[in-house]
């Protein structure tokens, strides 16, 4: 009998079956899927605002005190989330919309009964506020119902904001130009946005309807509520759903807007390095140019990208085999990341931006950086191009270092399907030299079946000089969230030559089967507001199907009325290690091991001036017993000063050696206005000897013009039985916006 070669492309085609029968699929039920259990409520189609002229009149104080608010119509009937699943809320807010040839302007009215329990906890830029009474507006502008602009604020006028891509992933880190003034009243508390055209990526004709809900949080009641009601069995994810939006209607602008936006920097400072020992004054002087062709496609150019006030990473151990991952923080690569998000976050990335400019924790110099990103009718696209610069660094151990000059490209397409699916592919290019490159292909797609269940396929290749098979990766994925019942279904298949250097794999050669499945039991009673259950289950397998491991959980939580939080969860495992690796003093051989976790939450209000979260973890661990003890807390004792402390202590107890570990960090912020902070940021992590302290005092004199000072400071036990410093630095930055 003849036998079928496992190839790479037989091992796709249950991908691309399960690809196709999801777009069949959807395309057939999504259109009729429609939530009728409360007839009573307003339906999405309902519910609209209209936008009217007349904001050069507005004055931006938080105060609603102009004529053009009295003539526009209100949007004042708002439905809870929680506690109670889509009655009405318990406080009146209502919320204005007017406009300008260059902005949006936002005004709103938050009557409380009880003003002085307004809860202001955080003056500083993008802050948590879910620990605070605060408003959000999202903004569909594309009325996709599947991407939008988040932008919040609290009775100080706090600014926070984030854009949320295809509904699945959310940019935080995204830092837009708009402002935001708020006051506290006798009636309850007020605030006002502007939200210039020109931060915004829009399209469609004029004048213009775009998706739009607003959510109104009143922390003391535990109470969340939203203006066009969410159904609260669609999950933690509910308020993502842009079909539920509303519509704000009767939007105009002309071409008359700033399609220029210009930021060029300087920085000055000085450099004192301890191994080996030198010191360098610097200057350097570069900025970015941005290009809006239409309202929705941006050019952006980088000339000396720099990143000196980006917060340091915070010092972690990993116990583990698998690589620590970092979230992106510089701003040039945050600008439409969404867009280029492929893959899981922390699991499977095909492209992960921190690739680019940084080798073992150290910056490398980018000469120059460009970018296309945008929006054509159901397309979008995205290509970035980054240059850096040939230097010579050092490592933690003092040895020198060349990282070669190399080219960075990645390319990105996606089409919108029905209501709320879309289909893409994503190229990747690395490359040093003619002989030296790394490069990916891959497709991906995410298929909403109906708002309750949704799936997602990605296929990759990776290519190199070598020219290695078993380079291939796919996944395919289920969720699903209804009724308080969530469940997520994965399978991975990641070749054991699959290596994107571009993206970030925490396990290649790898099959994993994986379900996970959360129950929520509201109980709003007897102090008690809600029970969770939970469990999961992963089986993981070599690429050729051998055993690698089997993990599982269970667990319960329970919210408090009060708000506090306390769970617990148990986690055996049974894993099989194929290449020996090392935590501290310790080695782990190859071998079976069973590993059970016994893991104890608490979690107190974040909402009250002073919260803790303590987390104590018994452990097996490789033949040997492991303890972890965190503890972290918050202090807000007023509204301007910020004290986050996180200690972690480790005791490990193996027939090889006994040891103990501790990390501290802490974060001190005091906001002298919203526009202007001094932050400290000090660390601490004993097992690499490694004393960390970043100073950052950062002022944004005129809306998106910023000055910053800057102090870094490294100090290890290097070949010395004390600290001694290794690095220190001091950097002044200005930056100036144009728009023009």
């Amino acid at each position: 009998m003849a036998s079928l070669e496992y190839s790479p492309l037989n091992r796709s085609r249950g991908f691309v079956v399960l690809a196709i029968a999801m777009i069949l699929l959807t395309g057939r039920q999504l259109e009729a899927f429609q939530y009728q259990d409360r007839p009573d409520l307003p339906s999405p189609d309902e519910l609209n605002v209209h936008v009217i002229p007349g904001g050069e009149t507005i004055k931006l104080d938080g105060v609603l005190d102009e004529e053009v608010w009295q003539r526009a119509v209100p949007a004042d009937t708002f439905w809870q989330s929680r506690p109670l699943d889509r009655e009405p809320a318990t406080e009146r807010t209502e919320v204005r919309v007017v406009q300008d040839e260059e902005a949006l302007y936002f005004g709103i009215l938050c009557f409380d009964s009880d003003p002085k329990g307004i809860i202001t906890l955080d003056m500083r830029r993008d802050a948590p506020l879910s620990n605070d009474d605060y408003v959000g507006l999202y903004l569909d502008t594309y009325h996709d119902h599947r991407n939008f602009y988040y932008f919040s604020t609290n009775a100080l006028g706090t600014r926070r904001d984030g854009i949320v891509t295809d509904a699945r992933s959310y940019n935080t880190a995204w830092n837009g130009i708009w402002q935001a003034r708020a006051r506290i009243t006798d009636e309850g508390w007020s605030a006002e946005y502007r939200i210039p055209f020109s931060t915004l990526r829009f399209g469609g004709d004029q004048p213009m309807t775009w998706g739009f809900n607003i959510s109104r949080a009143i922390r003391r009641k535990q109470e969340s509520a939203y203006w066009a009601p969410i159904p609260r069995e669609l999950g933690r994810y509910g308020t993502w759903r842009g079909e539920f939006f509303g519509q704000l209607v009767g939007i105009q602008t002309s071409e008359a807007y700033a399609k220029w936006e210009a930021e060029p920097y300087i920085l000055v400072g000085g450099e004192q390095r301890y191994r080996p020992e030198s010191s360098e004054g610097k200057f350097n002087a570069g900025g970015d140019l941005h290009y809006d062709f239409t309202p929705n496609l941006r050019g952006d150019l980088s000339i000396r990208t720099d990143f000196a006030q980006v917060e340091a990473d915070q010092e972690v151990i990993n116990f583990t085999r698998f690589p620590l991952f970092f979230p992106e923080k510089r701003e040039f690569f945050l600008e439409n990341a969404g867009l280029f998000n492929v893959g899981y976050e922390q699991e499977m990335m095909m492209f992960y931006s921190r690739r680019i400019g940084l080798s073992q924790g150290q910056e490398v110099p980018i000469l120059a950086a460009g970018k296309l990103s945008g929006r054509a009718g159901p397309y979008s696209l995205g290509v970035l191009n980054v240059q850096t610069e040939s230097t010579e660094l050092t490592s933690p151990e003092g040895s020198a270092f060349y990282e070669p000059s190399t080219n960075y490209t990645v390319a990105r397409f996606k089409r919108d399907l029905f209501t709320n699916s879309s289909f893409g592919a994503i190229l990747t290019n690395n490359q040093s030299s003619s002989s030296s490159y790394s490069r990916l292909v891959g497709v991906d797609g995410n298929f909403w079946f109906s708002p309750a269940l949704k799936g997602e396929v990605l296929l990759a290749h990776t290519f190199n000089p070598e020219g290695a098979e078993s380079d291939f990766l796919g996944i395919g994925r289920l969720q699903f969230s209804q009724q308080n019942l969530e469940a997520d279904v994965r399978y991975y298949a990641v070749g054991p030559h699959f290596v994107p250097e571009m993206g970030f794999v925490l396990q290649n050669d790898l099959r994993r089967s994986s379900v996970e499945g959360a129950y929520t039991q509201w109980v709003n009673s007897r102090g008690v507001r809600s029970v969770i259950y939970s469990g999961s289950l992963v089986y993981d397998t070599l690429y050729d199907h051998s055993f690698f491991g089997r993990r599982g959980t269970a667990g319960v939580k329970v919210n408090l009325e009060s708000n506090d939080n306390f769970g617990y969860t148990f986690g055996p495992a049974r894993e099989r290690i194929y290449d020996s690796f090392s935590v501290g003093p310790i080695s782990i051989h190859p071998g079976d091991y069973t590993n059970r976790t016994h893991d104890f939450l608490f979690e107190s209000n974040a909402s009250r001036p002073y919260s803790v979260i303590v987390d104590y973890r018994i452990m097996s661990y490789w033949t040997g017993d492991r303890q972890q003890f965190l503890f972290s807390n918050n202090f807000h004792p007023i509204a301007n000063l910020s004290v986050d402390f996180i200690y972690t202590y480790n005791t490990v107890d193996h027939p090889q050696a006994s040891f103990n570990t501790t990390t501290l960090s802490n974060r001190i912020l005091y906001a002298f206005t919203t526009d202007l902070f001094i932050k400290s940021y000090i660390q601490w992590n004993d097992l690499e000897d490694r004393f960390s302290a970043n100073f950052l005092l950062g002022w944004e004199y005129r809306p998106g013009s910023e000055i910053y000072l800057v102090y870094n400071e490294i100090q290890d036990r290097f070949d010395s039985p004390q600290l001694e410093p290794r690095d220190r630095m001091l950097l002044l930055k200005w930056t100036y916006n144009f728009r023009f």
